[in-house]
């Protein structure tokens, strides 16, 4: 029985896995017509694996993505609010749509070009400040976080080293969210006891998504950036670099 149930969990992961090192490679056959649509079928591969990560490759999970803390600050002429937001579970990341997936072999550049429809996050939060020279009570609890028709480019540089094709660092990233398309909730603000002045912070921080995302930028890059990076050196180990224009 434990033999048999062995080789359902290493059918299982070879499935999910499918055989990664040198995929594309495989894909392309030598072929620069091909650069695109084998990319995109990285992309897949990408997101199939996103719930389980490839430990062998550096590949973390993805969905839910676990980020420890992040914070927002606002300072302008009316309100200074300082926001953390710990334990954040953020999920909808494999829900990605790709635009476009481009390669640029005059200056080794790859460009991804990616919508998603929904991110969606919980977390707990501490907030404090001032509203229009007012401060704010201090106040802390349980928050959920929603960003619909998320825009997401991310442009890899390419190298050669050791004859072979690789991403040496995490690709370079910005994402946009349009006013009105976030909204964050936190629960329980100032206790109950002040529910206009909660809804003013509430109306701040929802219609400022740039400010907000100035902090999320730099730990999507090195979560997103860092498993498109390690995943595309492992698939590409067998990829001619002259391909690429290497």
């Amino acid at each position: 029985m434990k033999s048999f149930l062995t080789v359902l969990l290493l059918t299982a992961t070879s499935s999910v896995y499918g055989d990664v090192k040198g995929s594309l490679g495989n894909c392309l056959n030598n072929d620069p017509d091909k650069l695109n649509s084998c990319h995109i079928e990285l992309t897949e591969t990408l997101r199939v694996n996103m719930r389980t990560g490839i430990p062998e490759y550096n590949v973390e999970q993805g969905e839910p993505l676990l980020i420890p803390e992040l914070q927002f600050n606002l300072n302008d002429a009316a309100s200074k609010l300082k926001a953390e937001f710990h334990k954040n579970i953020i999920s909808g990341l494999s829900n990605f749509i790709v635009n476009d997936f481009r390669t640029n072999t005059e200056r080794n550049l790859l460009f991804v070009d990616l919508t998603i429809p929904e991110l969606s996050a919980t977390g707990q939060y501490a907030l404090d400040g001032t509203i229009s020279l007012v401060d704010v009570e201090s106040s802390s609890g349980d928050f959920q976080m929603t960003m619909t028709d998320v825009s997401a480019i991310l442009v890899a540089k390419l190298s050669k080293v050791n004859g072979k094709v690789v991403i040496e660092e995490n690709p370079r990233m910005t994402i946009k969210v349009k006013e009105g398309n976030m909204k964050v909730n936190m629960e329980n603000l100032f206790g109950g006891k002040a529910p206009n002045l909660a809804e003013v912070v509430h109306t701040v921080i929802n219609r400022s998504p740039d400010l907000f995302l100035e902090d999320f930028k730099p730990v999507l890059r090195i979560h997103i950036g860092g498993m498109l990076k390690n995943l595309f050196n492992a698939v590409a180990d067998n990829v001619d670099p002259a391909i690429y224009g290497l």
